[in-house]
C-alpha cells in the first residue's frame, strides 16, 4: 500500500501534539563564568564565578520540544594572578569586570520524555534534555590596569579600542528535569555561549586577538506550568474534550481514536489504520477519494462508476478490461467502437467503416474492380490486375506491384525496388570513363578524346531510363584552392554541357567541383596528382537522388 502525504501527516501529528501546548513561566538562579585571555588554560576558573539571575519562560509544543526564552542579568570577571607565570602580573597585570545583560531564543529537545508517565501526563522521574539557540548580549567590560602598569606598553591600545556593547551568541548546553507535581518543574542545567567578540574581559590585543571569547554559565530553572483542567489526561481540555472522563487522542478530540486519524473508534469504519475524516477514518492510497475498502484498484486513481479503478478513455470501462484504453467504446464491446455499426468491434473488423458480415471478417461481399480479389483482401481494390498480386497490377511483371515499384515501366528487383540494377559492364564502364575524360592543361577545354568517352556516359543514361547521373570535377593540389575549385567546377560543367547537347533531360544531371579537397593519389608524385585531376560519374536511381 503506498504511504500518501495525508498518512504521513496523520503519523506525525500525533507525536507534536501528545499532550496540550502548556506554558511555563520561572526563575533561574545560577552562576557565570568565562574563559578568554584573563583566565588561563582552555576552561573556567571556579573561583572567578559570579552570580547570574534571570526569568525563564518556555512554551511547549509537546512532550519533546519546547520553545524558550531567557531573560539573564549577570557578572563575569578574570585577572591575571590566575596565571601560575609570573610574567603575566609583571607585564600585564591587569583584572576586569563585566556586568551584562543577555537574551535568548533556545530550542529545547527532551528525547526521552515519554518515561515513566503517570495519569495526568506528568514524568515521575528526570528526564535529560538538550538546548540550542541564538542570542544578544548587553556587555559593560570595565579592565583595571593595576598599579604601576606601565599604559603606553601593554594595555592601552584596548584601553582605548572602540568595540561593540551588543554581543551576538550562540548558546547551548544540557540539563536534567525533575518534576515536582503537575505544575512545577526543577530543571539543572550547564552550558556555553560562543560570543563574536573578543571584548568580554575588556583585552583583545594586548591578549589573543585571533580567539573570541566564550561564556559558560550553570544553575536551577524553577518553573511553573499553566495548564488548563484536563480531567482524564489526555492532553485535551476538558472545556474541549468531547470524552472528558475517558483518555482520548488529540485529533479526536479527547475521545479514544486507537489510530490516531481523528475519526473516534466509535465512528472509524478502519479504527487500526489511520484515513481521512471524510472517508470515515479509512484510507485512500490513491488518493482518488474512495476507500482502500470499497476500491478495486486501491493503489491507482480511478473513479466510482469503475470501482475505483483507471479509465483513461472515461467510457465506464476501467483499463484493465477496456480493449481499446485509449478510445471511449461501448461496454458490450469491451470498450471499443463499432463505427459501422455492424455489430463487430472494430478492432475485429477488417473493414470498419463499411457495414460488413461477420463470416467475412467485418468486410461487404464486393469486388469493385472485377478482378477477382474480393475488395476485403486486395490492396488495390480500384484497379484490376491479371497477374493475382493480392489485387494489384504489375506493368512490368517483375513480380513488385505498381504500388511499390519505384520503376513500374521496367523490370528489376526487389532489392531495388523494383528497378533496374546497374550491371557490372555498365559499373566497370563508368570507372573507365571517370579515368580517361581529360582536358586542356589549366582549362576545361575538353579533349577530343574525352568527347568519345562521354558519349558512352550518354548511351548508359538512354539504356537506364530510370537512372540520374552525377558529374564531380576534382582537381590536384597545385596552386591556390580557391582556383583549383572554381577549375574543378567549370570542368565538371563541361562535361554537363556537353551531355545535356546529346538531348539528356537535364533533370537527370547534376555537376559539382570539389576542388583538391578529396584526393586518390599521392600529390607529392606527378602520378598521384594526375590520379587527382579526374571527373567522376555516378549514376544512381532519379528518385533516390531526389531524396
Amino acid at each position: 500500500m503506498r504511504t500518501t502525504p495525508l498518512a504521513i501527516l496523520l503519523w506525525i501529528l500525533p507525536m507534536f501534539m501528545v499532550a496540550q501546548t502548556k506554558f511555563e513561566a520561572g526563575i533561574f538562579v545560577g552562576g557565570s563564568n568565562y574563559q578568554g585571555d584573563l583566565v588561563p588554560g582552555e576552561g573556567p576558573v571556579l573561583k572567578e564565578t559570579k552570580p547570574t539571575v534571570g526569568i525563564v519562560t518556555r512554551l511547549r509544543l509537546s512532550n519533546y520540544f519546547a520553545l524558550r526564552s531567557n531573560i539573564l542579568y549577570g557578572e563575569i570577571s578574570g585577572s591575571d594572578l590566575n596565571f601560575d607565570d609570573a610574567s603575566y602580573v609583571i607585564r600585564r597585570n591587569a583584572n576586569f569586570t563585566n556586568k551584562y545583560a543577555n537574551l535568548s531564543l533556545l530550542a529545547e529537545w527532551e528525547p526521552f520524555a515519554f518515561w515513566k508517565q503517570d495519569s495526568l501526563g506528568k514524568r515521575k522521574i528526570l528526564s535529560p534534555y538538550l538546548f540550542t539557540g541564538a542570542g544578544v548580549s548587553i556587555i559593560n567590560p570595565v579592565l583595571d590596569p593595576g598599579p604601576n602598569n606601565d599604559f603606553t606598553s601593554v594595555i592601552l591600545p584596548d584601553l582605548e579600542a572602540e568595540f561593540s556593547k551588543a554581543v551576538f551568541n550562540v548558546p547551548f548546553g544540557g540539563g536534567v528535569n525533575f518534576v515536582l507535581s503537575k505544575s512545577v518543574s526543577l530543571r539543572l542545567e550547564l552550558g556555553m555561549r560562543y560570543t563574536n567578540s573578543d571584548y568580554l574581559d575588556g583585552i583583545s590585543l594586548a591578549g589573543n586577538p585571533e580567539a573570541k571569547d566564550w561564556m559558560w554559565f550553570g544553575g536551577t530553572n524553577l518553573s511553573f506550568t499553566f495548564v488548563p483542567k484536563d480531567s482524564d489526561g489526555d492532553g485535551v481540555p476538558d472545556k474541549d474534550d468531547r470524552c472528558p472522563w475517558i483518555a482520548g487522542g488529540i485529533l479526536a478530540k479527547g475521545c479514544p481514536d486507537m489510530d490516531n486519524d481523528g475519526v473516534e473508534d466509535g465512528e472509524d469504519l478502519c479504527p487500526e489504520v489511520p484515513g481521512p475524516i471524510l472517508l470515515n477514518g479509512c484510507p485512500d492510497s490513491d488518493g482518488d477519494g474512495i476507500p482502500d475498502l470499497a476500491d478495486n484498484c486501491p493503489d491507482e486513481y480511478g473513479f466510482e462508476e469503475t470501482g475505483g479503478c483507471p479509465d483513461d478513455d472515461n467510457d465506464c470501462v476501467p483499463n484493465a478490461e477496456d480493449q481499446c484504453p485509449d478510445i471511449a467504446g461501448l461496454i458490450a464491446f469491451g470498450g471499443c467502437i463499432d463505427t459501422d455499426l455492424d455489430s463487430i468491434p472494430d478492432p475485429l473488423d477488417n473493414c470498419p467503416t463499411e457495414m460488413g458480415l461477420a463470416d467475412n471478417a467485418g468486410c461487404p461481399l464486393t469486388d469493385i474492380d472485377c478482378d477477382g480479389v474480393l475488395d476485403h483482401e486486395d490492396q488495390c481494390p480500384t484497379l484490376a490486375s491479371e497477374t493475382g498480386f493480392s489485387g494489384c497490377p504489375d506493368m512490368d511483371e517483375d513480380g513488385i506491384v505498381d504500388v511499390k515499384d519505384k520503376c513500374p515501366e521496367n523490370p528489376g528487383s526487389e532489392q531495388n525496388d523494383g528497378c533496374p540494377e546497374l550491371s557490372t559492364a555498365a559499373l566497370q564502364k563508368l570507372e573507365r570513363i571517370s579515368q580517361n575524360v581529360k582536358f586542356r592543361t589549366g582549362s576545361s577545354s575538353l579533349l577530343t578524346k574525352s568527347k568519345t568517352q562521354l558519349d558512352e556516359v550518354v548511351e548508359l543514361l538512354r539504356e537506364y531510363t530510370d537512372y540520374s547521373l552525377s558529374i564531380s570535377g576534382y582537381t590536384d593540389n597545385r596552386g591556390r584552392a580557391s582556383t583549383n575549385l572554381r577549375l574543378s567546377r567549370e570542368r565538371a560543367k563541361a562535361c554537363y554541357d556537353y551531355i545535356l547537347e546529346k538531348g539528356v533531360d537535364p533533370d537527370r544531371l547534376k555537376y559539382n567541383g570539389f576542388g583538391e579537397s578529396k584526393p586518390i593519389g599521392d600529390n607529392n608524385t606527378s602520378a598521384g596528382r594526375e590520379q587527382n585531376r579526374r571527373v567522376e560519374f555516378d549514376m544512381a536511381l532519379s528518385w533516390m537522388q531526389e531524396d
